[in-house]
């Protein structure tokens, strides 16, 4: 018995060995085919589900709510800009509360019709499954596509919202189809306590990790690793108390996020982003893979009898009837929206209507959905179909809308906002500013050699002069000036050079190993400075 269950550890080990070596290789294969990974690893995991001899993989609700969810969902909530959300709080709670309840009442609809003994109990069950857009889907196939940082916000909000909308509609409609009984004002209660107390407790908990964050010491492992308990301290307690788990990590990573350059030290803040790029690579290149490696199990837990063809024309339609739904929802309430301004003469800020079209269309579904159907207590009717319904919905949305949206982007001339790089420039001129005039605050202080000053202050007054003239580049829409270009070229050659020098003292054993990282670390540091403005130029 304990020799089988170390054979099954082991095998669990090298699974997860493979599926990591999988994933790697089919991401590698999106960036060369030029295709967004999360859809290429969806289809490699759906290939890679019916290949003889591999093993089976099942992926459990609770993996994807404990495993997946809590540091993703913080990931990306932690990134986001308090200010651009709230300003936009509107157009998101329009998407995150009114298209779900829509989407999921229209999916109802649809699905009572076409699937035979179908109740609507679980009808509403399903239309809450697909109703929500995916914040792993749509983070990691918007981000590089260099969107206008408004509808970037719009769509990163949505999805961070709409998830606790939509489990509440779930767990409402999953009762109600096992023998319950619901009220629309139960419904409506339910709603505001379960938000109210995942905001609440996320509040709670990064108020918390503010404070012990404060009396830690400078130590970058031990923080950082606060930082990876953080989604669960948040999401564990509100679920245990039947409150949104979801906004209880979103609320914590904002609130954390915006505090972040008061509670952190630069060293640890430098290793965090590492580890936590690191842990989204892995975390969403798994999701999306256990995604695809699914369909081989929900096809063979099918019952014999069910007509597949006429499933799948269903699942195309219900699929079809999700998009169709986000595009009018989207059109109606931004011509609503221009109308209602119109006639009380207010500023209309609307995006304009290829910016809406962009979000009428980012509409993908993943790996989210797929855990709230696999959550369906087994012994419920019709459970096989509504997981074979689901899982076609998020591999139509991926790959219809994933995969066409860079092109559409492409013909409607959607291109970053210029503001944005006006406004970081012009917040990169006031530091420099303030570190000039902190300077000549200094000028008089003992012990500060006049030469030692004089030569940090002409450093910032060049970088203060090279910021104006790209200001002005900017402004003027003229290209910016050459001397960046041969700057940064420069500043690699140095770095190469100095690289290639301490390396050869290590091999001529003039240097330890350990005197080489010490110094390397500066290199690097300032390598990735170099590629970091290199990077901005680009995009500017």
């Amino acid at each position: 018995m304990q020799r089988k269950r170390r054979r099954s550890r082991v095998r669990d080990v090298e699974t997860l060995v493979l599926l990591t070596a999988a994933m790697v290789g089919l991401v590698l294969l999106s960036r060369r085919l030029g295709k967004p990974f999360p859809i290429v690893l969806v289809l490699g995991g759906l290939l890679l589900g019916f290949v003889p001899g591999i093993r089976r993989i099942e992926l459990r609700s609770e993996d994807v709510f404990l495993i997946f969810l809590p540091p993703l969902l913080f990931m990306a909530a932690f990134t986001t800009s308090w200010r651009d959300f709230k300003d936009n709080l509107l157009p998101i709670l329009r998407l995150a509360v009114g298209l779900v309840l829509v989407t999921a009442g229209g999916v109802a609809l649809v699905s009572h019709a076409l699937i035979p003994g179908l109740s609507w109990p679980a009808a509403f069950v399903l239309g809450a499954i697909v109703a929500p857009t995916d914040s792993v889907a749509t983070e990691a196939i918007a981000e590089r596509l260099m969107l206008p940082r408004r509808i970037m916000v719009i769509l990163q909000g949505e999805s961070l919202v709409n998830d606790a909308t939509a489990i509440v509609i779930f767990r409402a409609a999953l009762g109600v189809a096992l023998g319950g009984t619901l009220s629309t004002g139960g419904a409506l209660q339910s709603f505001f306590l379960v938000s109210t107390g995942g905001v609440a407790i996320g509040l709670s908990v990064a108020w918390l990790v503010g404070k012990l964050r404060h009396y830690l010491p400078d130590d970058a492992p031990v923080e950082n690793t606060v930082s990876l308990l953080t989604p669960l301290l948040a999401y564990l307690p509100a679920e245990s108390l039947h409150v949104s788990g979801v906004l209880a990590v979103v609320t914590c990573g904002i609130y954390l996020g915006r505090q972040d350059p008061r509670l952190v030290s630069s060293r640890t803040r430098l290793q965090g982003v590492v580890l936590w790029r690191m842990l989204t690579f892995l975390l969403n290149g798994l999701l999306f893979l256990l995604v695809g490696l699914q369909l081989r199990q929900i096809v063979h837990a099918l019952p014999p009898e069910t007509p597949l063809k006429a499933l799948i024309v269903i699942a195309l339609v219900v699929s079809l009837t999700v998009i169709a739904i986000r595009m009018t929802w989207v059109f109606l309430v931004a011509a609503l929206s221009r109308l209602i301004r119109a006639v009380t003469s207010t500023h209309n800020p609307f995006a304009s209507w290829q910016q809406v079209t962009i979000i009428a269309w980012s509409g993908m579904r993943g790996g989210i959905s797929l855990a709230v159907a696999l959550s369906i207590p087994p012994t419920f009717p019709n459970r096989a179909a509504l997981l074979f319904v689901t899982f076609a919905v998020i591999l139509v949305t991926l790959i219809a809308q994933g995969l066409s949206l860079p092109h559409i982007i492409c013909a409607l001339k959607i291109v970053s906002d210029p503001q944005e790089h006006a406004e970081e420039l012009q917040a990169r001129a006031l530091t420099v500013d303030a570190a000039i005039e902190r300077l000549d605050a200094l000028s008089d202080e003992e012990g500060i050699p006049a030469k030692i000053h004089a030569e940090v202050r002409r450093s910032y007054i060049a970088l203060h002069e090279r910021l104006s003239s790209k200001a002005q580049a900017s402004n003027t829409g003229e290209p910016l000036a050459e001397d960046v270009t041969a700057y940064l070229r420069l500043k690699q050659e140095v770095v190469n050079a100095e690289r290639e020098t301490i390396v050869l003292l290590r091999d001529n054993s003039e240097i330890s190993d350990e005197t080489l990282r010490s110094i390397q670390f500066d290199i690097d540091m300032e390598e990735a400075r170099i590629q970091a403005i290199e990077s901005q130029e680009k995009s500017s």
